[in-house]
């Protein structure tokens, strides 16, 4: 794969990401490398709702990492993490504009598995608070890296999944001409993608990457 280029996903610039492809196509793998370089660059603030699987559970063991396995769960997380932005939202007001323009908040990081078992735990005001962190936190250092299946994410209508929709920044693991949420050039005889390969898209230019395996499964964190 001569062309293959090394992938940068950087959620400081670009608050969020998607992970698009089919069942065994190496979702998970992907969000346990960022899962981990996370945990690596010890950001403190880190949420993961795991798919049924618990592909996620058991890579890590870190006083960082909060795992959302029910609705009650995840109110109290948004409840807690709201707090703190709100801190920061007087912090920021109280800056200049080169102030802002330097300043950098360390990231609160919502990580989920299986969107579509993640949606179906919450209600319209749950929906609704992440819609608004995403809308309104983003700069504070609110991101969320959501992985799913492309046309459940296509296909849904609800106030959540449309703000999910409007994320510019994603890893593709399927045939560009296999989704509709981003406007791609592709050609006619596009090749299928293999396990271990994808796109990286930002802002509707794509480029071919290789994804490393994660294959330490647990580290322990202190």
């Amino acid at each position: 794969e001569e062309f293959v280029q090394p992938i940068s996903v950087n959620l400081q610039s670009n608050k969020h990401c998607l992970i698009l492809g089919q069942a065994q196509k190496g979702k998970t793998n992907i969000l346990k490398n960022m899962l981990r370089t996370a945990l690596d660059y010890a950001i403190e603030d880190i949420a993961v709702h795991d798919s049924i699987e618990g592909g996620l559970a058991n890579i890590v063991d870190s006083d960082s990492v909060i795992m959302l396995e029910v609705k009650e769960q995840i109110a109290d997380w948004l409840a807690t993490i709201e707090e703190k932005l709100a801190c920061r939202e007087q912090q920021y007001m109280t800056m200049n504009a080169i102030e802002r323009a330097n300043h950098s908040f360390d990231l609160i990081l919502l990580i989920i598995d299986d969107y579509p078992r993640f949606l179906a735990k919450l209600d319209g005001n749950l929906q609704d608070q992440i819609g608004k962190l995403m809308k309104n936190y983003s700069h504070l250092g609110f991101s969320m890296i959501v992985a799913g299946n492309s046309s459940e994410v296509t296909k849904g209508y609800d106030a959540l999944t449309g703000e999910i929709k409007q994320i510019r920044q994603a890893i593709l693991l399927l045939k560009k001409s296999e989704q509709t949420l981003f406007t791609l050039s592709y050609d006619r005889r596009e090749e299928e993608v293999m396990t271990g390969f994808g796109y990286y898209v930002l802002n509707g230019n794509a480029i071919k990457i290789q994804i490393p395996l994660c294959e330490i499964e647990r580290r322990v964190y202190t």
